[in-house]
This record gives structure tokens, sequence and C-alpha cells, in this order.
């Protein structure tokens, strides 16, 4: 090859590699814009839940304030889910963090269950859940196991017609 066609092949390289940067920076900007458009409404609902979960009047039944606690908690994962969003970008910088505490494995699949149980309803799937450890603490990002679990649950909950789901 010759020094121009080198130096050919060296400019449309540069070419290439800026537009890519400039669809990275794009798309994180999307990320970010997009992700506070949602969290303004996903945090209205989570205080409406709220509201409606204290239930001042003392007007609504044990039934209702179940369901408005289900409502609460699944707008809760949706945020963290919004917020996941924002983490792309981040990890594509190399700037993920993540929060260690310590909890018990147990907990996060009790909350995860609750969250995946309307998705089973009216199936006949059953989940059965087997500790090798009943109280097995872990220490690891929390949210972050929650949302893989529940993940792995609403996956299951999707792709299972009847039968059951095993934990």
């Amino acid at each position: 090859a010759s020094n121009a066609e080198l130096l050919q092949k060296t400019r449309d390289l540069k070419e290439a590699n800026s537009k890519v940067e400039k669809a990275n920076r794009t798309k994180s900007a999307f990320l970010a814009n997009m992700s506070h458009e949602l969290r303004t409404p996903m945090n209205a609902i989570l205080g409406f839940a709220e509201l409606l979960l204290s239930n001042r009047e003392n007007n609504l039944t044990e039934r209702q304030q179940r369901n408005v606690g289900t409502i609460h908690r699944n707008a809760g994962n949706l945020l963290e889910l919004i917020n996941e969003l924002l983490d792309l970008s981040k990890i594509e910088a190399g700037r993920m963090e993540t929060l260690s505490e310590r909890f018990e494995i147990q907990e996060v699949i009790q909350e995860s269950l609750v969250v995946a149980e309307p998705l089973l309803r009216g199936k006949p799937v059953d989940v059965k859940v087997t500790y090798s450890d009943e109280h097995l603490v872990v220490e690891t990002d929390r949210a972050k196991v929650v949302q893989t679990v529940v993940n792995l649950l609403s996956n299951a909950a999707k792709f299972t017609e009847r039968g059951r789901v095993d934990i």
C-alpha cells in the first residue's frame, strides 16, 4: 500500500471513530433526558401511593392497603430501573458505583416474589422456594440483586404457562 492509501485509510478511520463517539454522546444524552422525564411522573406515583398508604381517613380495606403497597413497591422498582438507564452511560464511562451492604438473601427473594406475584396471578403456576441456608447473609449491592431476581421471576412468569417455577 502506498503512503497516499495509508493516509486515506487513516483519515477514514478517524472519521468513522468521530461518528461513533458522536453517536455514543447522543445516546448518553438521550438516556439521561429520557430517564429524567420518566422519573418525574414515577416520583408522583410513589408520592400518591405513600399518601394512600398512610390511610389517614381509615377508609381503605386491608386488601386495598396491600394493593397500594404493591403499587408502591412496583413503582419503586420501576424507578430503580429508570435509574439503571443512567447507569448504562456510567458503565460505559467506567464510573459505575455499587453499594455494598449485608442482608439476608431470603429477604430479597420474598420481596421479589411480592413484586412478581401479580404476573403469576390467574396462571396455573406454582412457585417453590428452597433455601440451602434460610439465613444466608450476603454482602453486595442489594438493589442490583433485587433487580436481577425480579427480572428472572418476570421472565419465568412470562414464559411459564403452567407448571412450577423453582427458586
